[in-house]
C-alpha cells in the first residue's frame, strides 16, 4: 500500500511512495507540509507532501502517530511484548532525537487516536479504566498534570477527533 495525495480542486494525483512495504497511518503536520506514516508496522516514516525521498525517523509500534503543536516533533509509541499499552516517545523532524516521554502521559493505547488539542492545551488518548473495561477517552493538560475521563460507555472507542479547545 502506498501513500497518494490529491488536490481537492483538481490537478490530479500524486504517488508519494513506491516501497514493497504497506505504508499507513498517514498524518499530515500542522503546518501541511509534511507527511509523518508508519512502515510494515515497525518504521516512523517522513515524506514532503510533494513528494520526494521518504526519509525514516525512528522504530516504532503501533498505529497511530501525533505532532506536537509546533511540528517540530512526532509522537510515537513502542511497545512491550504482550502488552497493549505502548510507551510514549517522541522525535525531532529535524535532528532524528528520540526521547521517552512523562509528559502529558507515558503510555497510551497506540492502535487508537492519541494527540494534542488545536491550540495544544490538552493531550488525549484512550485508556482503560480498569483491565477489564472497555477503552475510554481522557485528557490531560499538555504540560502534565491529573488525567480527567470523558467518555463512560460500554463499548471501547476506536476513533476520536478535536474539534476546538473547549
Amino acid at each position: 500500500t502506498d501513500l497518494y495525495v490529491a488536490t481537492v480542486g483538481g490537478g490530479g494525483v500524486q504517488q508519494l511512495t513506491t516501497d514493497d512495504e504497506v505504508d499507513d497511518y498517514p498524518v499530515w503536520s500542522p503546518d501541511g507540509r509534511y507527511i509523518a506514516y508508519i512502515r510494515a508496522l515497525r518504521d516512523l516514516m517522513l515524506v514532503s507532501a510533494r513528494g520526494g525521498t521518504p526519509r525514516k525517523l525512528a522504530n516504532a509500534s503501533g498505529y497511530h502517530l501525533a505532532w506536537s503543536p509546533d511540528g517540530s516533533r512526532i509522537l510515537f509509541g513502542m511497545r512491550s511484548p504482550n502488552s497493549e499499552i505502548s510507551d510514549l516517545y517522541s522525535v525531532s523532524v529535524v535532528s532524528g532525537e528520540v526521547s521517552r516521554l512523562s509528559i502529558p502521559v507515558s503510555q497510551v493505547y497506540t492502535f487508537a487516536p492519541f494527540g494534542y488539542s488545536p491550540g495544544g492545551r490538552w493531550f488525549s488518548y484512550l485508556k482503560r479504566p480498569d483491565p477489564r473495561s472497555a477503552f475510554q477517552i481522557y485528557v490531560v493538560p499538555s504540560g502534565g498534570g491529573e488525567p480527567r475521563q470523558l467518555t463512560s460507555l460500554k463499548r471501547s472507542l476506536l476513533g476520536w477527533t478535536w474539534i476546538s479547545e473547549r
